[in-house]
């Protein structure tokens, strides 16, 4: 409508400066010729102003899916409790701890803020559990008892800190320390505490029931997104979309160029087939460097050996030379005698307790790896056994690039978490890790079968191959707005107002 009224302005313009207006007669009939013009527009303009009423009236009318919304929430309900049914991790990663204590451990570089936030985040978790902290049971350090008390006790934590850290620079190395021993101590308490949730959930079901029910769910509902009128409208008007990529030549010309034939035989499932299968072949090469590593780790498995039971018997001897070496410290400081010499041996077994439970948290990890880990482990039970396991995984990533940022360590453990939870794995699901096969070929072959036009020097590049899932989306898309009878210059209009 726009470009015709644009035209039919520039054929106004052309009648208007061929007319004479070298005489009084001539400036008349010209005079009369734009009144004329003008009463037309003015007409016209009545007609554009219904039209824009109705559309209008039309997208006020486009309003929030709510059954849409509702299955979302439930979705989410069940996405939530997926953690307590996998069996590669324990309830140290079940409570977010690994996670938390590695941030105290970590964060303190870019903010202290979010240090504090963490560990108050820690001690609510072991508060969920019946479990109440106070500072009485931060023992590692005097300092360290001060510190949690003030924020226990919402002082002011900044003064504190500065005040500490120059007399006890490795504050936080006892904070996390501190957490892991007091998750030994109660692991018996967490241990319970998720096995009877798991055990409710499953009162009259099973795993494999809830995590079918969810891929159901999961694939429902975002064929439901693909064809909810107001999803549509907001890709558009969010820029996500431009109307200038959906002119039916366009669309057909890609159909037509991805699939080998006519967009008039279309099948819209299929499409929306190939458009997952695309995405997660994109999934496997973001996670190249984590089958790569569990073939690494599983040549090696002959030569492991656990030694979990030994690294327990030191932490607990250590712990309780401590406790000693601290009740020492604190009766010279009452008497304000000098304790420096003790606080050198306490700092010298704090050093070793560091390297203990370092060294118990990599043998946690490894028998837990081995322990699933072997020939006939599929690619999605190795992305399962990786995700589970926050720790190895976060060193994992570091390892290959050690200016990894916390943020991109994170943003790479979430994508891992959604391709674990995505329901639309094939090849994923069917290769071995004990078994070499060319990912890449049986791809390519696979679609080639069935005429559609892929190769595989497309899928040696990432960013081509992306582009031609974003073409697919756009022809899926299309398909929905025919389908559901939406004017494109409705959209166009929809996408310009507020």
């Amino acid at each position: 409508m726009i470009e015709e009224l644009n035209q039919k302005i520039d054929k106004e313009k052309e009648v208007l400066d061929t007319l004479p207006k070298n005489n009084k007669k001539n400036i008349k009939a010209y005079k009369e010729e734009v009144l004329n013009i003008y009463n037309n527009y003015k007409e016209y303009k009545s007609v554009l102003d219904k039209e824009l009423k109705k559309r209008k009236k039309k997208v006020n009318n486009i309003s929030i899916n709510l059954e849409l919304e509702n299955s979302k929430k439930k979705l989410k309900d069940i996405e939530d409790k997926l953690y307590l049914f996998t069996n590669t991790n324990t309830s140290y990663e079940k409570s977010n701890l690994d996670k938390n204590i590695y941030y105290v451990s970590k964060y303190y570089k870019y903010s202290l803020d979010k240090v504090n936030e963490d560990i108050l985040e820690i001690i609510k978790t072991f508060s969920s559990l019946g479990i109440n902290l106070t500072s009485k049971d931060f023992y590692y350090s005097k300092y360290l008892k001060i510190y949690i008390d003030a924020l226990l006790n919402n002082l002011d934590i900044l003064d504190t800190f500065e005040n500490i850290y120059w007399k006890c620079s490795d504050i936080l190395t006892h904070a996390e320390l501190n957490f892991k021993s007091l998750y030994l101590k109660n692991k018996n308490v967490f241990d319970k505490h998720y096995l009877v949730k798991k055990n409710n959930l499953l009162k009259d079901t099973t795993c494999k029931e809830i995590f079918d029910d969810y891929k159901i769910k999961r694939m429902e509902l975002d064929k439901d997104i693909f064809k909810d009128e107001e999803t549509i409208y907001n890709l558009f008007k969010d820029r996500v979309l431009n109307v200038n990529d959906f002119k039916m030549d366009t669309i057909k010309k890609s159909y037509q160029n991805i699939f080998n034939k006519d967009y008039n035989d279309i099948d819209i499932d299929d499409v929306i087939k190939y458009y997952y299968a695309l995405g997660e072949y994109m999934d496997y090469l973001n996670i190249t460097y984590i089958i790569d590593d569990a073939k690494k780790l599983l040549n090696e498995k002959n030569n492991y050996k656990s030694n979990i039971k030994a690294i327990l018997k030191d932490i607990k001897k250590y712990e309780s030379k401590l406790v000693k070496i601290n009740r020492v410290i604190e009766k010279l400081d009452n008497k304000n005698k000098d304790s420096g010499k003790y606080i050198i041996l306490q700092n010298s077994i704090i050093n070793k307790l560091k390297e203990l439970y370092d060294n118990l948290s990599n043998s946690n990890l490894l028998d837990r790896l081995y322990e699933f880990l072997n020939n006939d482990t599929t690619y999605n039970e190795v992305i399962e056994i990786y995700y589970n396991n926050y720790l190895y995984l976060a060193r994992l990533i570091k390892s290959l690039n050690e200016e990894v940022t916390m943020d991109e360590i994170n943003n790479s453990i979430n994508n891992l978490r959604n391709i674990y939870y995505s329901p639309y794995k094939t090849f994923l699901e069917s290769s071995l890790l004990g078994e070499e096969k060319d990912i890449k070929l049986v791809f390519s072959d696979c679609y080639s079968l069935v005429s559609y036009n892929i190769n595989t020097d497309l899928l040696d590049n990432y960013d081509d191959i992306s582009a031609l899932r974003d073409s697919i989306y756009k022809i899926i898309i299309y398909y929905y707005i025919n389908m559901l009878g939406i004017n494109i210059e409705d959209i166009e209009f929809f996408s310009i107002i507020d």
